[in-house]
């Protein structure tokens, strides 16, 4: 028998929830529930807290930290996309913000790694036995910023997170964080480390992408956290039979379901309104019907389907062909969320909406109104079906429901070792294809092929 049990981490580190799913080839693979009691026990607050003495700490998993002592958007911070949210209890840092967010992200998600290998050492005990286990794993970052400047720095501190996994996690203040990040070896060669950072939309289509039923086309995808809306055009190829991935497009911005409440709270507020509960808000976003909630959220509503268009604009750039008239996409039976009512005779593109706030009717009907609000029709972009990614055969959900697969598909494609997936081509990759000479149909000479009979 093998002394050695390979195991893989996906760690969907979000801007607000953490997720996390194992695999390995003998069990399958899992979604990491760590306490047991449902969606509730799987999901981890990306915030870390203090105490009275300032000594950090992480919140355990399904619990609710007070916000008087919380540090938020560790991930949009290491992304330069927002200020760390420090509570009224928090005691300011002495040191730079940005080496705050490092040391911060870090201790998260060695925090949160330690604790995942705790859970996979008990719930698999009797696969694992007496054997050692060769531990490995990947953590989301959303496709434009891995494109990016962003990319070295997040592989820097997830390289810091793991290393402390393994060798043991400081403990104590800010500044005693920060000075463990600073003189952490695994910041010296990050690109080696058994912990990489990898597309999170590439992620979330891995059991789309790798599936045999699968094909080839051109696809939107769309994934709905509490934070952001991340976007991406990407063109699914299978050349000699290998899966190959090619992001044309990608965006990522701050219009996820806690934000907009959060961010309508905050804009009442500072127009003398009564702040309505941040928890109504959300509940409106995700349960309410959709014509009331676009009503009171248009400037959301807006922005969400400006981003959507510009998305699948793009994409198309980069594709060259005319998608309202060239075979891009072959039909498949996916439920449908939502189609757009026009241009019936034309095959519609096909986009995928995951995370979250997948589900809810706003974000749909945000996203279905960009193809009108960007008159995409004009490019050749032919309207455009909603649907959602299927279901993972392989998926063990553990406690939680089956219907909340849709919150664990990013941890799902991130738990396939790194380098086992399929071939991704990153937008920088790619450039505009430089538009088609129109074909004339008047059957009127041209004087630029006869201009010789004048000269």
């Amino acid at each position: 028998m093998n002394r050695e049990i390979a195991i893989n981490l996906g760690v969907d580190f979000g801007t607000r929830l953490t997720k996390v799913c194992v695999r390995s080839d003998e069990v399958g693979t899992a979604v990491v529930d760590f306490v047991g009691r449902g969606l509730g026990g799987a999901l981890v607050c990306s915030v870390v807290c203090t105490n009275e003495n300032g000594v950090i700490s992480v919140p355990p998993p399904g619990a609710a930290p007070s916000a008087k002592c919380a540090i938020a958007y560790l991930k949009m911070a290491l992304a330069d996309r927002a200020h760390l949210s420090f509570g009224e209890d928090v005691p300011q840092p002495t040191v730079p913000t940005e080496e705050v967010s490092k040391a911060l992200s870090a201790y998260f998600l060695s925090k949160t790694i330690s604790r995942a290998k705790g859970w996979v050492l008990a719930a698999w005990n009797e696969h694992i036995g007496d054997r050692v286990v060769q531990w490995s794993g990947n953590v989301g970052l959303p496709v434009e910023h891995f494109d990016s400047d962003v990319r070295p720095k997040f592989q820097e501190v997830v390289a810091v997170a793991w290393h402390w996994s393994e060798i043991g996690i400081p403990e104590g203040t800010i500044d005693d964080l920060v000075r463990a990040y600073e003189i952490c070896e695994a910041r010296r060669e990050p690109a080696t480390s058994h912990f990489q950072a990898c597309p999170e939309i590439a992620a979330a289509v891995m059991s789309f992408a790798m599936s045999r039923t699968s094909v080839p086309g051109i696809y939107v995808y769309f994934d709905v956290g509490g934070g952001t809306v991340d976007g991406v055009t990407f063109n699914l190829r299978r050349p000699s039979g290998e899966v190959h991935v090619n992001f044309y497009a990608g965006q990522v911005k701050s219009l996820g379901v806690d934000w907009i409440a959060d961010d309508v709270c905050q804009r009442l507020s500072v127009e003398g309104s009564d702040s309505p509960d941040a928890e109504r808000i959300k509940s409106a976003l995700l349960n309410g019907k959709s014509k009331e909630v676009d009503a009171a959220l248009a400037q959301y509503a807006d922005q969400i389907a400006l981003m959507a268009g510009g998305v699948i604009y793009q994409g198309k750039r980069k594709d060259g062909r005319n998608w309202r008239e060239e075979k891009i996409q072959v039909s498949f039976a996916q439920r449908t969320l939502r189609r757009h009512l026009n241009d019936e005779d034309v095959t519609p593109l096909r986009v995928f909406v995951g995370g979250g706030g997948g589900g809810s009717s706003f974000y749909q009907q945000s996203i279905s109104n960009g193809y009108e609000r960007n008159t995409l029709r004009l490019y050749g972009i032919p309207p455009f079906d909603l649907i959602e990614v299927p279901f993972p055969a392989d998926l063990l959900m553990g406690s939680v429901k089956t219907r909340d697969y849709h919150r664990f598909l990013i941890a799902y494609g991130l738990s396939v070792p790194y380098g086992e997936g399929p071939e991704i081509g990153l937008p920088s990759q790619f450039d505009p294809v430089p538009p088609r000479a129109p074909i004339r149909t008047t059957g009127m000479p041209d004087y630029r092929d006869h201009k010789d009979i004048f000269d």
